[in-house]
């Protein structure tokens, strides 16, 4: 019988999991896959109520979950009216992010596989990406503090289809994936499935070179801070222009800004790259995110603003002698970061970064 590896298992053997389920034939692979190794895991699905199907694959859900006593978490969207595809997704990872603060589950397992990864590393190429868009799909990934796992990376469809096939396995087809109007469906069926088919060993083996050439590229570079939901933080690397290495350590800054912008659920475009550059790390991205720089200090924030007040000129000044970019005051304004929460904020990215 066909083996599927499963990556990374010793971050999850042993945990409290949460399991991406959709009912299609990879989630549905990796289901019996962790419940054959004894992985402590439940799933959770949502329902877009889209498709016929929807309310059959809930039920298959529940199904699993009853007959191999896991709980099935189950969260129907709201109808989403515009770009799909990111507001779905939008929608998902909230829910997860939501299940794993509340429920205590350390990880989110997700039944990605070299297919997407392939797909995704394609379409990025198109957009005109860096190498951190071009990877950033992932084995191991955190999105606003929730790791993400996944275990089938390294397997192709064709393996998956062979596993299910002699498990006799159930899965549902979602038609929304023959929709070539979907550019990941475009890239899908045009090129990844059909290179796969051609080289998988070399490309198999090329992601993982490019895995490690970029882990080694990244050495030196400043990780990222979480300091709220919505807001990174690192140290600069590029401040200095007189350094010899200029262009190395700007590089090491757009990683930075790309890690932080991927862990708020956004990638930027070649075009918006060189807005970023341009500007000197100090923009707004797509109107909802912004790129700004003081001193030593990298921020990257997420803007959500649902109501807009005025902010008092005590208040710009707290931030303006706290040394906070102005492109991020709104941002900290609306989070009520003022007064000692500011002065907190303050002590807190001196301790971190004061020896950058």
């Amino acid at each position: 019988m066909n083996a599927l590896k499963l990556l990374h298992l010793e971050l999850f053997k042993d945990c409290k999991n949460l399991l991406a389920f959709s009912g299609g034939i990879d989630s549905s692979a990796l289901f019996f896959l962790l419940k054959d190794l004894n992985v402590s895991f439940d799933i959770a699905i949502v329902n877009y109520a889209t498709r016929e199907d929807s309310k059959l694959e809930v039920a298959y859900a529940q199904e699993l979950a009853q007959r191999y006593n896991k709980k099935a978490h189950i969260f129907n969207a709201p109808k989403i009216h515009a770009n799909f595809e990111h507001n779905a997704r939008a929608v998902r990872y909230e829910f997860f992010k939501n299940l794993c603060f509340n429920e205590g589950y350390e990880n989110v397992l997700l039944a990605h596989q070299l297919n997407d990864r392939l797909e995704w590393f394609l379409m990025q190429l198109a957009r005109g990406s860096g190498i951190w868009g071009l990877l950033s799909l992932q084995g191991v990934s955190e999105f606003e503090g929730v790791r993400l796992v996944r275990p089938l990376l390294e397997s192709s469809r064709e393996e998956i289809c062979a596993y299910v096939a002699q498990r006799g396995i159930r899965y549902f087809n979602d038609a929304s994936n023959e929709d070539l109007r979907f550019k990941r469906n475009f890239f899908r069926h045009n090129f990844s499935n059909k290179l796969l088919k051609h080289a998988p060993k070399g490309i198999l083996q090329s992601f993982r070179i490019l895995d490690s050439q970029n882990a080694l590229f990244s050495q030196g570079a400043q990780s990222v801070e979480k300091i709220l939901d919505n807001l990174f933080v690192c140290a600069r690397k590029s401040k200095n222009q007189c350094l010899e290495n200029q262009y190395l350590d700007t590089q090491k800054d757009m990683r930075n800004v790309d890690c932080a912008l991927k862990n708020l659920g956004y990638v930027m475009s070649f075009k918006q790259r060189e807005e970023v550059l341009k500007s000197g790390f100090d923009c707004e991205l797509g109107g909802r995110f912004v790129v700004a720089c003081a001193g030593e200090l990298l921020f990257v924030a997420r803007k959500n603003f649902h109501h807009h007040h005025a902010m008092p000129k005590k208040i710009k000044e707290q931030y303006r002698l706290c040394k906070i970019p102005p492109k991020i005051r709104p941002v900290l304004f609306q989070a009520g970061i003022i007064d000692k929460e500011l002065e907190d904020l303050r002590k807190l990215l001196e301790s971190r970064f004061s020896k950058s």
